[in-house]
């Protein structure tokens, strides 16, 4: 049979049907929740999930994810799965169509956002639970005892930041286990202070770092040690991130121009080494109906003092050099 077609070189025999237009990055505009409220539609959730219960879909996904150059070609992709049986390719591909990945007539075939999350997760190792504790040396000093002892660890899918000095936990957050794959584990430190300042500044700006969703926030008392912390939780998926006022003035624009001006370079610091990030004792509740604080910043004789509403925004910033 003659194999040639002037598109891609090569067109399945029976055409799995093309899903809605995709966006410009592969991906198909999610319908609007009413009101805002994130609403699960547990029926089309599981038929979706049904779709990839097999090795060799899973296969299909996995190999679209090797390459950012979609569409990938019919034949291309039947090449990498080492594919002789069309109608098996076929068949399979029409399972995936519309949830995990999109076709554009003609050219080939991608991944919708759904997919790479699920080839992320695939390769990643994270559909399952790793029991192992892995652990590194993290830098810099802890906030409490200034011992230059610390530690990274890793329970299962959260990374834990301990002084083994004083024996106390610094931070405790949700981190892939997957950072530690491929890189030296004195590395990983690094990925997790970027990981979640990245985070945090994402969930801040209204952005949530799962989905890209609209997040609404709102502060939350005696949170995460800390006596009030900003709660953000996004209206399209599950995804809620809860992030401490320190945190939310550190990536203030005003206060970074102080610290630097004190000489710290915020770029390279690790946020577990600030003291208003960790320590609540760095906050101060001046109301509580609006919620209304402070946050102290000190570096040697300089203070810097950020006020915050119960939005999360810094409205005013008091410095103080010179102290003595």
């Amino acid at each position: 049979m003659d194999d040639t077609s002037a598109a891609d070189g090569e067109t399945p025999e029976s055409d799995p049907p093309a899903s809605e237009t995709p966006a410009d990055d592969g991906t198909t505009e999610a319908p609007q929740q009413p009101n805002g409220e994130f609403v699960v539609d547990y029926a089309d959730a599981a038929e979706a999930f049904a779709a990839v219960g097999n090795e060799y879909r899973l296969r299909i996904v996995t190999e679209l994810a090797e390459t950012w150059e979609w569409p990938v070609p019919y034949s291309e992709l039947r090449r990498r799965l080492d594919e002789s049986d069309r109608g098996r390719l076929n068949y399979h591909l029409n399972e995936l169509v519309g949830t995990f990945v999109w076709k554009e007539a003609d050219e080939g075939y991608g991944l919708t956002q759904s997919g790479r999350r699920l080839a992320s997760s695939v390769t990643a190792g994270r559909y399952h639970e790793d029991d192992r504790t892995r652990s590194t040396t993290a830098p810099g000093a802890c906030v409490y005892c200034d011992a230059t002892a610390l530690r990274l660890e890793q329970p299962a899918q959260r990374g834990t930041l301990v002084c083994t000095a004083c024996e106390t936990e610094l931070v405790d957050a949700s981190f892939p286990v997957g950072a530690w794959n491929g890189r030296p584990a004195a590395e990983v430190p690094r990925v997790f202070d970027e990981y979640i300042v990245r985070i945090s500044r994402s969930a801040s700006r209204g952005i949530c770092p799962a989905c890209a969703g609209a997040m609404v926030a709102e502060p939350v008392p005696e949170v995460i040690d800390f006596s009030y912390a900003m709660g953000h939780a996004c209206t399209a998926c599950p995804r809620a991130t809860t992030v401490p006022f320190g945190t939310l003035a550190w990536l203030d624009d005003t206060v970074r121009t102080f610290l630097h001006r004190a000489g710290v370079d915020t770029d390279e610091r690790p946020f577990w080494t600030v003291p208003a990030m960790v320590d609540d004792d760095t906050l101060t509740v001046v109301s509580t109906d609006p919620v209304s604080v402070e946050v102290t910043f000190e570096v040697d004789d300089a203070r810097c003092v950020a006020t915050l509403d119960d939005t999360g925004t810094v409205t005013h910033v008091r410095e103080e050099w010179d102290l003595g």
